[in-house]
């Protein structure tokens, strides 16, 4: 017998093992792992360490916390797709000296300092320089690269120089709540060329921010967005802001002094259209150099190419930036319908909150789905029951009506992933299948090759101990057997963990009305334009519900009509796809029937195997009803 390969969506650049390094927390093993593909360390620490020569990529997916201050510049952290890792650093130093991608950073060190390899200066935060000499080197600060590549998400942790931006190559990344120690306030942008491109900051108060900039410079920072942020106006340089956009809760300063205890004074935008808006902030800087008797040499006005001033708060711009969604709500002023563009780091996305109570709630989760082990907490949190007698269980979302040509699926949630992944539960990866297959004891023998995780106790192999919900490998040319009393099964598809599916229909397939009888299990929607009243609830226009136990609805009018969806009596039946990857939702068709792997799943984005297909079509409807569901099964 033998398991799955495992399935990457990178492939190797250079030397697998070696120059290009693999980490997977949950099936890989620093004991018995070699970096590769098929057998891929668990930390970042072993990745960094395993061979005398460092590698220059380490590909990661997975929910990671390590101390990682040893950055050459030289190596990237990457994960295998945007969201497939997260970092949650709990007040550690992470990723500090590496470059890094597509990936999820939260909480990383913002108390201290922490020396790097290569630096002999202590420097807080997540980024690095832009040369390997310049790792902790103080002298040339408008050097440093802030976070150097793109597609990152960095929540609540300190920057390297407290910069937000950096001098070159910042793109697509997310600064939510960054943070800073006293030495390092946050600056925003640093360097000639375009600071910061795609960027998305949110929650800079002025009291956080640096009052005494870096030496003079000119920089740009282009097709942002910024909410809840503090903008000084006069740094000692001239700073380009070029078509970005700034929500109605962002603050501009002039700053009066030369440290970072100078008086601030507020300069509210004012006028009827964005160039009056950015020409008044101009216009009263002026004023006050004029009041102040400043020289005409030391102005260093910014400039505002293009930019939108917007009446939005970033509440009706961001999903939920509070905590920590920081997609783009579909219509708001950053997404720019007529020139088919958005703003920010993060494309429009439909939200699907996490409510104890859906009532009237278009994009939640329906918590009267969730069956089995999976439970909602009156805090409005979804939870595995670890004394449910049953070992699997599921919970479905509302059904989200999208236009895919100018939504994306974004997200699919990785943080609320991450935390099924911490309660050492795996989705099922297909109804009828699921994620384990066999299990051993010390009295099986031989262990096959393939994937194994401790399902009970504790086990030892080759000395090493493993405990409950730890996961080894074991390949061909190895000859394991289990020591101790501890249980060990075997994980028949590595790829399911923290995956949630999702279905989706163009149409609804037929209307009923309160006198037709409903499907137990099926889902409705309320595709009119008023309120009906299911099972003693108030379901309102657009909002779907999943029939329990009554069969029947509730209107003022008996011709009032709802829409069929899924799993009724007669409708056709819609597949769960794992909806993993962030991007665009493409289904494969062949002959215009949905092409299937060869283990029956149909090739999508929301496929792991479906990078492995050469050609996938991308829908051209432009409507899509959507539900997503999470599996999981317990052990």
């Amino acid at each position: 017998m033998s398991t799955r390969p495992l399935v990457w969506k990178t492939g190797t650049s250079g030397t697998e093992g070696t120059t290009t390094v693999f980490v997977d927390s949950y099936v890989g093993n620093d004991y018995l792992g070699n970096g590769t593909r098929a057998n891929p360390y668990r930390t970042l620490t072993k990745a960094w360490n395993a061979q005398n020569t460092k590698p220059t990529k380490i590909v990661c997916r997975g929910l990671f916390s390590e101390q990682m201050t040893l950055g050459n510049h030289a190596c990237e952290i990457a994960g295998d797709y945007w969201g497939a890792a997260i970092f949650d650093g709990q007040n550690k130093y992470l990723l500090y000296g590496y470059g890094h991608s597509n990936l999820i950073i939260l909480n990383a060190n913002t108390s201290g300092d922490a020396p790097v390899a290569t630096g002999a200066t202590a420097l807080q935060g997540v980024g690095r320089a832009n040369h390997t000499s310049l790792v902790g080197n103080t002298n040339l600060a408008h050097n440093a690269y802030g976070v150097a590549g793109s597609a990152a998400f960095i929540g609540k942790s300190g920057l390297y120089w407290g910069i937000i931006g950096g001098n070159t190559a910042v793109n697509q990344v997310v600064y939510w709540k960054p943070q800073h120690n006293d030495a390092y306030k946050l600056s925003i942008g640093c360097g000639n060329t375009p600071c910061l491109s795609r960027g998305t900051v949110y929650d800079v108060t002025v009291e956080h921010v640096r009052k005494t900039p870096f030496t003079a410079h000119s920089g740009q920072i282009q097709t942002s967005v910024f909410g809840k942020c503090a903008i000084i106006l006069n740094n000692p340089g001239k700073m380009t802001y070029r078509r970005c956009l700034f929500a109605s809760d962002v603050k501009f300063y002039y700053f009066v002094g030369t440290d970072n205890k100078s008086e601030v004074i507020e300069i509210v935008p004012t006028g009827n259209s964005d160039a009056d808006k950015a020409e008044s902030l101009i216009n009263k800087l002026t004023e006050i150099y004029a009041e102040k008797g400043v020289q005409e040499a030391n102005q260093y006005f910014p400039s505002f190419v293009s930019c939108i001033f917007s009446s939005q708060s970033s509440g009706e711009i961001f999903n939920d930036p509070e905590n920590g969604d920081m997609t783009l709500v579909p219509g708001c002023d950053a997404d720019i319908e007529a020139d088919m563009e958005y703003l920010g780091a993060l494309p429009p996305c439909m939200r699907i909150p996490i409510k104890n109570d859906s009532t009237g709630l278009v994009g939640t989760w329906d918590e009267r789905s969730a069956d089995g082990c999976v439970k909602v907490s009156e805090n409005n949190i979804i939870y595995i029951d670890e004394d449910s007698p049953s070992a699997t269980g599921g919970i479905m979302s509302k059904i989200i009506e999208i236009n895919p040509t100018k939504v994306q699926f974004n997200g699919i949630f990785s943080l609320i992933e991450s935390k099924w992944h911490q309660k050492a539960s795996v989705y099922n990866y297909n109804d009828g299948e699921t994620a384990f297959g066999q299990t051993y004891t010390s009295a099986s023998g031989v262990l096959p090759a393939g994937i194994y995780m401790v399902s009970q106790g504790s086990v030892s192999i080759k000395g090493y101990q493993f405990d409950e919900g730890e996961a080894f490998s074991v390949v061909d040319e190895d000859n394991f057997t289990i020591e101790g009393t501890g249980v060990c099964v075997n994980v028949v598809e590595p790829n399911a963990g923290e995956v949630i599916y999702c279905r989706c229909r163009s149409s609804i397939y037929k209307k009923v009305k309160p006198t037709d009888t409903l499907t137990k299990g099926g889902t409705y929607l309320n595709i009119g334009n008023k309120d009906v009243t299911y099972h003693g609830r108030k379901i309102v226009p657009g909002e779907s519900f999943i029939c329990t136990n009554e069969l029947y609805f509730t209107a003022d009018s008996n011709n009032y009509e709802i829409g069929v969806m899924f799993d009724a009596d007669g409708a056709p039946e819609s597949a769960w796809i794992p909806a993993r990857f962030w991007g665009d939702y493409y289904v494969g068709k062949k002959d215009g029937v949905i092409d299937s792997d060869e283990y029956g799943v149909p090739y999508s984005s929301g496929n792991n195997r479906s990078f492995t297909k050469s050609t996938i079509n991308k829908s051209v409807l432009d409507r899509r009803y959507v539900q997503f569901k999470i599996m999981v099964k317990r052990y």
